[in-house]
């Protein structure tokens, strides 16, 4: 009995400390071989392709994703890879790049989804610990991080959410002056885009993701507005129509903001017609991956990964876990 009690003590310490595996989503399998099969591999991130292109926006954002469905087996490899080249761009351009912030907010989400720091990733030039968050934030070379473009402000914050980060003295309202900015972006109909006159359902998507965490504040009536162009680009069949194109990455984005909301896509609780989830399933192959658009016969990489992206989101939504740039409770002390 004693031995017993002992060993169901053991396994409820085991469980508390290590978490309880949950289920896998079948869309998440089913798409995660969707990716192997366009990919041509079992093992996407040990890839020659994958991990040759480490610190470019294929290979990481693919490793991101798969990172955050629980994907864990070749990170390590693609970890080393990564460090490495962030190490190589330093050494040969003194930064890891001078126009584009989004090159530091990428790398260091992906180094957070692998379990490392990107406050002391790889090398800089100097051969100290290279911040990329500073780097990407409030110390980018390039100056403001705005003048690349409204995406670049968006995973700014993103980035700066993602852990909790607190900027320097120098920089303490640098998390004022994106949302200010990001908010001064937003166009008279509630969209976001590249350029004052074109309108853009990724990009106004993806800018209500990083606007979610300040729902409760004066950003609120900036998140019902896009919510609302958003529903006014749905199609009858649920999907979103972008310059007449209907997208598999559009429903992707707009699922991801949902669950940056807390809000389960297949609702209309945000005014959507519900059954997003499904809308995104049309763009389905029989391989399990996405193709970019229902004219397409074959997978697309890059609307495959959104995708899982988005399956991934809605699985953690409703596992009640966090949003997939969230972060706060899974962070290595230096």
């Amino acid at each position: 009995m004693k031995r017993s009690v002992r060993l169901t003590a053991l396994l409820l310490a085991a469980m508390l400390l290590f978490g309880c595996a949950r289920p896998r989503d079948a869309a998440v399998t089913q798409t995660v071989n969707g990716l192997r099969t366009l990919l041509n591999t079992k093992n996407v991130p040990e890839s020659e392709d994958v991990l040759s292109g480490a610190g470019s926006s294929v290979s990481d954002w693919l490793v991101f994703t798969l990172a955050r469905c629980g994907e864990t087996g070749g990170t390590d490899t693609y970890l080393s890879a990564l460090e490495a080249a962030v190490t190589g761009r330093y050494k040969a351009d003194g930064c890891l790049d001078g126009r584009r912030a989004t090159e530091y907010q990428r790398i260091a989400l992906t180094a957070l989804a692998l379990g490392a720091d990107p406050r002391a990733f790889g090398k800089d030039e100097t051969g100290a610990p290279a911040d990329l968050v500073a780097g990407g934030i409030w110390a980018f070379p390039g100056g403001d991080v705005g003048a690349q473009g409204v995406n670049a402000v968006i995973f700014a914050l993103l980035l700066l959410d993602a852990g909790g980060y607190t900027p320097p003295e120098n920089a303490a309202e640098i998390r004022e002056r994106l949302l200010s900015s990001l908010l001064s972006l937003q166009h008279a109909d509630g969209a976001w885009g590249l350029t004052d006159d074109a309108a853009d359902a990724d990009l106004t998507a993806m800018a209500v993701q990083a606007l979610a965490p300040y729902k409760e504040t004066e950003a609120k009536t900036a998140i019902e507005k896009a919510l609302a162009w958003l529903s006014s680009q749905q199609t009858s069949d649920g999907g979103f129509s972008v310059n007449g194109e209907v997208s598999a990455e559009t429903a992707s984005q707009v699922i991801l903001a949902c669950c940056a909301l807390g809000t389960d896509p297949d609702t209309s609780a945000l005014g959507f017609s519900g059954g997003l989830t499904a809308a995104l399933e049309r763009f389905r192959t029989p391989d399990g991956s996405f193709k970019h658009v229902l004219t397409e016969e074959n997978g697309n990489l890059l609307a495959t990964q959104q995708a899982l992206l988005a399956i991934c989101a809605v699985e953690r939504l409703r596992a009640g876990e966090p949003f997939v740039y969230d972060f706060h409770n899974e962070q290595r002390d230096l």
